[in-house]
């Protein structure tokens, strides 16, 4: 009777930290901590890019082309339009599964802040 009590203990522990590790429905694999994940698919489809810091243009072929993405710390969004700078603030926690009809139809480049 004690091994079929341990037994069940344990089954009960797995299930349990299986639970736990689960990753949130917002938490993209594949995108590190301080990081910025951004996709050129939808729900984090499509080729990744990995943002950590410092200010970066996007590459040519990913200019209005963002359609998802995952912060896992602050960041700035931009867009250059006929010599003029639009920002949006991005907060750790952020994410959009559907950005093409949002800011990620126009993004030029990322940062810290604006």
């Amino acid at each position: 009777m004690n091994r079929k009590l341990s037994a069940l203990l344990l089954a009960g522990a797995t299930v349990a930290a299986t639970f736990v590790a689960a990753t949130p429905s917002h938490a993209a694999p594949g995108c590190d901590a301080n990081t910025v994940c951004l996709w050129q698919g939808k729900n984090g489809g499509g080729d990744l890019l990995k943002w950590s810091g410092g200010y970066r243009d996007l590459p040519p072929g990913w200019h209005d082309h963002v359609y998802s993405f995952r912060a896992s710390r602050d960041a700035a969004f931009i867009n250059y339009n006929n010599g003029t700078k639009e920002c949006r603030t991005v907060r750790a926690g952020d994410y959009a599964d559907n950005y093409d009809r949002g800011f990620g139809r126009v993004i030029d480049a990322i940062a810290d802040s604006c």
